[in-house]
């Protein structure tokens, strides 16, 4: 059996939110888009559609996606251990441990 680690970078900018979700505009951002002229506003927000990093459901909406992905690659999650997951069997039996956006992936 061979291990192999890996590290999905941005994860926490793949999740799809379920929820509506405004924000201020950061400044850099309202300067470049120049909203700030907006006719004397100043309160100019935007809604986001994806998740992001500081956002408290983030890790929650990763570890959704990620656990749609490998379900709909035909993994299952062991019930001792929702985050280990594990597909096929004896010398075709793959597993991938699950721990933020780190995988252990043994095959």
């Amino acid at each position: 059996m061979e291990v192999e680690q890996c590290d999905v970078d941005t994860a926490f900018l793949y999740g799809k939110l379920e929820e509506e979700i405004y924000m201020e505009l950061p400044e850099g951002l309202r300067e470049l888009l120049k909203l700030a002229e907006a006719e004397g506003e100043d309160d100019v927000v935007c809604m986001l559609l994806q998740s992001l990093y500081g956002l408290k459901q983030a890790s929650r909406v990763w570890n959704e996606t990620i656990d749609k992905h490998l379900k709909s690659m035909g993994f299952e999650p062991a019930d001792a251990d929702p985050c280990v997951y594990a597909r096929g069997e004896g010398d075709y039996e793959c597993i991938v441990c699950l721990y933020v956006d780190n995988m252990l992936i043994a095959s």
